[in-house]
């Protein structure tokens, strides 16, 4: 079975492809600027499932995520 995904794995991964897809690195690329986008917003979403996740493991992150 593969091991599960830590925050860092997800991290690097994610800023892995961005250097890849960056509009400025694919300047010939019409899409580039849109798939870029797409990475932002799909880690960023990720980013709050990730938190919801810990959330419903530990309660008592909801009061650091309130901000007290």
């Amino acid at each position: 079975a593969p091991r599960p995904l830590r925050q860092a794995d997800i991290k690097r991964a994610y800023l892995k492809l961005a250097r890849q897809l960056h509009p400025d690195k694919n300047p010939d690329d019409p899409e580039a600027k849109a798939r870029f986008q797409k990475l932002g917003e799909a880690y960023q979403v990720d980013a709050g499932h990730r938190a919801q996740v810990q959330l419903s493991i530990r309660p008592e992150f909801a009061v650091l995520a309130r901000g007290f």
